[in-house]
């Protein structure tokens, strides 16, 4: 189990940033929110949890690690020669992780009685453009049953439409799949497009979603459930 390593302060020193509360953080974003209508141009906000604790823990007494998508503080302080004479003191908290954060910048410190974990938001998805979902190709003829409690899937037929006239893209959750096809027949331009739109679920890990052709011309979207940290 890896531990998070905590960078200690003294009370009296000059922090490079003082821990911000959640309800102060929460203030500060509305605020920023309300006078400031271009905020989505400015760079990712931080996620911010602290928690209070006693004086009486040392800082080696102290344990971050996360565990199943939680983060896990854990304090135990024991006072005494023996294990039959001894005080014992012990705090654990335990707070679920945002799925739209950078856990592997995830930064923890202590400064005075306070113990802070901040990390940053996922940079956010361009809302004019979108992510382009890529289209590959699969031998399946007929789509295999998925476990319903482990992915999301769903099928759109496209069977009238090549690969190359289908295009596929991703507002966070919302997927819009966009076709069109042009040709002379008998000296008559036809014209085909198709336009769909359909929503990942909010319990489906949006950004990881795949998308699959097979020979039938059905197109085939999967995406991870996260996991049930309850």
């Amino acid at each position: 189990m890896d531990y998070l390593p905590i960078t200690y302060q003294r009370a009296d020193s000059g922090a490079p940033h003082q821990p911000t509360p959640m309800r102060e953080l929460l203030k500060s974003l509305l605020h920023e929110e309300l006078v400031n209508p271009h905020l989505d141009n400015q760079g990712p906000l931080k996620w911010t949890q602290a928690f209070q604790l006693h004086h009486h823990y040392h800082p080696g007494e102290v344990k971050v690690f996360i565990k199943d998508g939680v983060l896990r503080v854990h304090a135990k302080h024991v006072r005494g020669e023996d294990d039959e004479n001894c005080d014992i003191r012990e705090s654990k908290r335990y707070v679920t992780l945002p799925r739209n954060i950078e856990r592997n910048k995830l930064h923890c410190y202590s400064h005075g009685h306070q113990l802070v974990v901040e990390a940053p938001f996922a940079i956010k998805i361009e809302k004019e453009n979108g992510v382009e979902v890529e289209i590959k190709e699969t031998d399946e003829e007929e789509t295999s049953d998925d476990d319903k409690s482990s992915s999301f899937k769903h099928e759109i037929d496209l069977s009238v439409f090549k690969p190359d006239h289908i295009s596929v893209r991703r507002f966070d959750h919302d997927v819009v799949i966009r076709a069109e096809h042009s040709q002379d027949e008998d000296g008559i331009k036809v014209s085909r497009s198709f336009h769909r739109e359909f929503k990942i679920p909010s319990n489906a890990v949006s950004g990881e979603i795949r998308c699959q052709r097979n020979k039938s011309g059905l197109l085939i979207f999967r995406a991870p459930l996260a996991a049930d940290d309850s």
